[in-house]
C-alpha cells in the first residue's frame, strides 16, 4: 500500500492532549481503498474514529466520508467530523462551506468569523422508553451504583442512532459511575424493538465538581458506552447529542444547550 497521510486531531477542546482523538486520512480523489484496508488502518490508529476523506473533483469543498472504529464502520461521527473540517480548512486554506456525503446523508459544516466550527447534523428522534425493572437494576449495578430505581429518572431510545439515553438523579452519579464491563453490558437482553448500540448515562440536575467551575452552567452531563462498537467508553460522542439535545430541549424548553 502506498504511504498516506493521517492526522491526528483531539477534537472538542483547545489543549493539546485533551478532548477526543480522532485519526483523519485524506485520500486524492478518486482514490479509494477496500473496507478491509480502512478497518486495518483504523484498528491501528486505535482511536475511538478514524474518518477517511476523499475529494468529490467535481464539487469544490465536497468530499466522501466514511468512519471506522477498530472493529466496524459507524454511520455518524461528531468528533472525527469536526477533525476532519479542521485537516481540510488548515491544509487547503479554504474557508467555504465543508459537505461531506455519509452514511447519513450531508452533512455541512461552516468555519465560523471567530474560527469556531458549526456542525449542521440530522436530529436524532429520542422516544420514551419502558425498561423492565431488573433491566434498570442490572445497568445501575454494572455501574457500580445503589440498586434503587429512584436513581433513575427517565429512560428515552433514539431508533435511527440505536443509542439508549439512561438518565440519573444527579450528576455526580454519572460522572462518579464505574465504567460497566463490556461484555456484561452487550449480554443486557433490551425489550423487543430496541436494537441497542450504545449507551449514554446522562443527567440535567448539575453538582457542583472540584476542578470544572463551568459545570454549574451546563444543561447536561453525560459518558457513552458503545462496546457493540469496539468502544468501552468515548471520551465525547458528538452522534448521541443529535439526540441528547432534542430530548433536552424538550424537557427544557431551550433551543440552546450547553453540555
Amino acid at each position: 500500500m502506498a504511504s498516506l497521510p493521517i492526522f491526528i486531531v483531539d477534537a472538542f477542546t483547545s489543549v493539546p492532549y485533551k478532548g477526543n482523538p480522532a485519526g483523519v486520512c485524506l485520500l486524492q480523489p478518486g482514490q479509494e481503498l477496500s473496507d478491509k484496508q480502512y478497518l486495518t488502518i483504523a484498528s491501528e490508529m486505535r482511536h475511538s474514529e478514524t474518518a477517511f476523506l476523499v475529494p468529490k473533483p467535481e464539487k469544490s469543498n465536497h468530499y466522501s466520508l466514511r468512519w471506522f472504529t477498530p472493529t466496524t464502520e459507524v454511520s455518524l461521527c461528531g468528533h472525527a467530523t469536526l477533525a476532519s473540517s479542521h485537516v481540510i480548512f488548515s491544509q487547503t486554506g479554504t474557508n467555504e462551506d465543508l459537505h461531506f456525503h455519509t452514511l447519513s446523508g450531508e452533512l455541512v459544516v461552516a468555519k465560523e468569523s471567530d474560527g469556531r466550527l458549526r456542525m449542521d447534523f440530522p436530529k436524532g428522534n429520542p422516544e420514551v422508553a419502558t425498561l423492565p425493572t431488573e433491566t434498570k437494576l442490572e445497568l445501575l449495578k454494572l455501574l457500580g451504583l445503589e440498586l434503587s430505581e429512584a436513581l433513575v429518572t427517565d429512560v428515552q431510545f433514539c431508533a435511527t442512532t440505536r443509542k439508549l439515553f439512561f438518565e440519573l438523579s444527579t450528576s455526580d452519579l454519572v460522572f462518579n459511575s464505574n465504567t460497566p464491563d463490556p461484555d456484561k453490558l452487550m449480554a443486557i437482553e433490551f425489550p423487543a424493538g430496541m436494537d441497542v448500540r450504545g449507551v449514554a448515562i446522562v443527567s440535567r440536575s448539575m453538582v457542583p465538581r472540584e476542578g470544572h467551575p463551568d459545570l454549574a452552567s451546563c444543561d447536561i452531563a453525560s459518558r457513552y458506552f458503545s462496546p457493540w462498537n469496539g468502544l468501552t467508553e468515548d471520551a465525547v460522542n458528538g452522534s448521541s447529542h443529535t439526540a441528547l439535545g432534542v430530548m433536552y430541549s424538550r424537557k427544557l424548553g431551550k433551543q440552546n444547550l450547553k453540555c
